[in-house]
């Protein structure tokens, strides 16, 4: 049998050893330990120094709301999420090539896809995007055919983005700016009625 140690003062991830306390009903030593935290437990002694258990909970607690919480941009509803956090988990939804994806047609079966850099670092894609000008600017990619990456995205007006599209669609679009401001009405007026307009909804043109 080899010689036992004694782990008293010393320090594993969060837990530091105060004081060895008895034996286990599994023949395990048991010693009086303290978290970061201030939290008192009697933890096995192979199990902190091994690593088994890092902390009281606390240091779980805190990657969960990491994991929620990017530099405060994500808050636990999407109304207090950022406009460029809500982006970057909108590009992902519509990429992800999952049956049940509404987008599967439009994105993932036509090989536009998040590139590695974006797809799990939101600060990567903040950094490469910037933030968007303004709450009427989205993100567009301007090669259609290509995916979301940097280079190939930018952030546009929705007026920028139909002028973008298919040749056919913008003469239609145009003629109906055109005939919305010579009737007095006003040209972001005409942009909401084209996205939503039965025949011509935005969905069928959408990138």
């Amino acid at each position: 049998m080899g010689t036992l140690i004694d782990l008293t003062g010393r320090k594993y991830n969060r837990w530091t050893i105060l004081a060895f306390v008895g034996i286990g009903k599994h023949s395990e030593r048991l010693y009086k330990c303290q978290c970061e935290c201030g939290t008192m437990a009697i933890r096995c002694g192979n199990a902190v120094k091994d690593g088994h258990t890092k902390s009281c909970g606390c240091l779980r607690a805190e990657r969960a709301k990491e994991v929620h919480t990017i530099h405060g941009e994500a808050t636990g509803t999407v109304k207090g999420r950022t406009k460029e956090f809500k982006t970057w988990i909108g590009i992902k939804a519509r990429t992800n090539g999952n049956l049940n994806n509404k987008w599967r047609q439009d994105y993932f079966e036509r090989g536009i896809t998040v590139c590695d850099r974006w797809k799990n670092n939101y600060e990567a894609f903040l950094e490469d995007m910037g933030r968007a000008p303004t709450k009427k600017h989205s993100i567009d990619r301007i090669n259609n055919n290509q995916g979301y990456e940097p280079g190939n995205c930018r952030w546009a007006t929705s007026k920028q983005q139909l002028e973008h599209k298919r040749r056919p669609v913008f003469m239609k679009f145009k003629y109906i700016i055109e005939f919305a401001i010579s009737l007095g009405s006003t040209e972001e007026f005409a942009i909401q009625w084209f996205k939503q307009n039965k025949g011509y909804t935005y969905r069928k043109f959408k990138r």
